[in-house]
């Protein structure tokens, strides 16, 4: 019993996070649904894509802001402007193709929310944000029992890929 309960907690935090990341990400939506009126795969996918662009960032770059610096490295060993720019760029062409096969990984699942959406459109702002905490409780429910190693995948997929 205390592991349902652990779980049902565990998915109503992750699930309020996501629903709160839903609703940031709405002027961002609206905006591309004006810009792409005829194809809904681009209304759903390039907002989505670009959320977890900056999610996949923000992850990576995390320990790195809040770690000590404090380490001294002697003048010979210290890198180049070139070597640093080089890093650089290999990092940043890293994370946007960990973006790419994150916002591939979760696609599925953000359509069946852009479907459910869809259907409660009508029913008013408040509906809309339970139908996303309730949505994304049920999509991470599914993801826990079904794809239990996804998680640690997808970490290693961010930090060390």
């Amino acid at each position: 019993m205390a592991s349902v309960v652990a779980l049902l907690v565990l998915t109503f935090e992750i699930s309020v996070v996501a629903a709160l990341l839903f609703l940031l990400s709405m002027p961002l939506y609206k905006k591309f649904q004006n810009k792409f009126k005829k194809n809904k795969f681009l209304q759903i996918a390039v907002p989505y894509y670009l959320i977890v662009l900056i999610i996949t960032v923000v992850a990576y770059f995390f320990p790195y802001v809040t770690s000590p610096n404090g380490v001294d490295v002697a003048a010979a060993l210290q890198p180049t402007a070139i070597e640093i720019l080089q890093l650089f760029l290999l990092v940043v062409f890293g994370l946007l193709f960990k973006s790419i096969c994150l916002a591939v990984l979760f696609l599925p699942f953000v359509f069946i929310a852009a479907l459910v959406r869809e259907n409660f459109k009508q029913k008013g702002k408040l509906c809309s944000y339970g139908v996303a905490i309730v949505t994304a409780s049920f999509l991470f429910s599914l993801l826990i029992t079904f794809l239990p190693w996804l998680l640690s995948g997808v970490i290693y997929l961010i930090y060390w890929g």
